[in-house]
């Protein structure tokens, strides 16, 4: 029979024989009429004693135990007649206890009790499923503070971009357009302000046209390759139809929906207007090739003519005449890309672009983006 609980060395009081003045009983009552025992998981050192009914020879008798979930086997007490356990984990346990008299019959069935330790409050099923929720909900909300904040610089660059092509290019359009009326009812009158005309026109045409590169590169409804395809493809066939160059363009399949920042899009366009301009211009070509495809670290933009060429070492970027290499290495590292130029007199020139794409740092659906504003 089970006799006693005893917690940290200390007797617990039951609910039956409690005295006045005591602390409030642990137990409902006595712990030999319980098949039950629940304690809090700060209870580090619990204690039972037991006893065996057969009292012919009690220095005979002889216990063993076992606390299932906990021990494996029973353990051999001798004479001694009680077990105590130490840091039980939270859980459910059965403590069991089987004594043996003088004439050395055991008794099989013993005597049982259910122990459950309870867990605290932080390791209870409710608050892990709160903790979740609440770990889910942060989550959440610090996605829709991100979004939030996406879609403002998305409205932002919207409203740059439609101010720019609204009232700056509006009025450079009419610098241009009247600074080239002047020139015309000048010409054959007055020669100096005739040249000086067609130098703004000249300027105002060259500012118009960083304009609009600009608004183009602002507007992020342009965020992927497909638009910086479209946009390199018309730009090429009008520079290589006015210097009558044959040109080939080529653009892997299935890489044009590959979103692309706002950065790495304006320096991938940049770079690639001015090796075009380079190639048209400068080498005197007959031919250009325009490649844009995938490779296993990246992707890779290849701009190839069949022109003069000139000798790449030896030589400062800023010596090659307004060529605009140093420009284009600048562009490439701010993109995280590497930039190679391969050329010899007589032998052509390639200009090799190899960069990862980098979408930006969240992607904002079109769906929720700011006004359309089209450079």
């Amino acid at each position: 029979m089970i006799t006693g609980l005893r917690l940290s060395n200390k007797e617990v009081a039951t609910g039956r024989f409690t005295l006045p003045g005591e602390d409030a009983a642990l137990l409902p009552e006595a712990i030999e009429y319980l098949s039950e025992l629940t304690l809090p998981y700060d209870q580090r050192m619990i204690t039972f004693t037991f006893a065996c009914m057969d009292h012919t020879a009690p220095g005979k008798n002889r216990f063993r135990y076992t606390l299932e979930n906990f021990d494996e086997e029973w353990v051999e007490l001798g004479t001694a007649h009680e077990a105590t356990f130490t840091n039980l984990d939270p859980g459910t346990y059965t403590f069991r206890v089987q004594g043996r008299n003088s004439e050395e019959v055991w008794d099989e069935q013993g005597a049982s009790i259910a122990l459950i330790i309870s867990p605290p409050w932080w390791g209870t099923w409710w608050f892990r499923i709160a903790a979740l929720l609440a770990f889910a909900g942060s989550l959440y909300a610090f996605y829709r503070y991100r979004l939030a904040q996406a879609v403002k610089v998305v409205r932002v660059r919207e409203r740059i971009a439609r101010d720019l092509h609204d009232e700056i290019g509006s009025t450079l359009s009419s610098v241009q357009l009247y600074s080239a009326v002047a020139q015309r009812k000048t010409e054959g009158q007055h020669a100096e302000a005739h040249e000086l005309l067609g130098r703004i026109t000249e300027s105002t045409t060259s500012v118009l046209e960083a304009m609009n590169d600009i608004v183009w590169a602002v507007n992020a409804e342009n965020d992927d390759l497909a638009h910086v395809v479209q946009r390199m493809n018309s730009y090429a066939e009008r520079l290589a139809e006015a210097r009558e160059c044959a040109l080939r363009f080529e653009v892997q399949d299935g890489i044009a929906a590959q979103p692309l920042g706002m950065t790495q899009r304006k320096n991938l366009y940049l770079i690639f207007k001015e090796a075009l301009n380079n190639a048209v211009k400068y080498s005197g070509c007959k031919n250009l090739l325009i490649l844009l495809s995938k490779e296993k670290t990246g992707y890779l933009l290849r701009v190839q003519d069949d022109g003069i060429g000139f000798e790449v070492n030896g030589r400062r970027d800023d010596s090659l005449g307004g060529n605009g290499l140093g420009n284009m290495r600048r562009r490439a590292e701010e993109m995280g890309g590497q930039l190679e130029v391969r050329s010899a007199p007589g032998q052509g020139t390639t200009v090799e672009l190899r960069f990862s794409a980098d979408p930006g740092k969240i992607s904002v659906d079109p769906m929720i983006s700011a006004p359309d504003a089209r450079g």
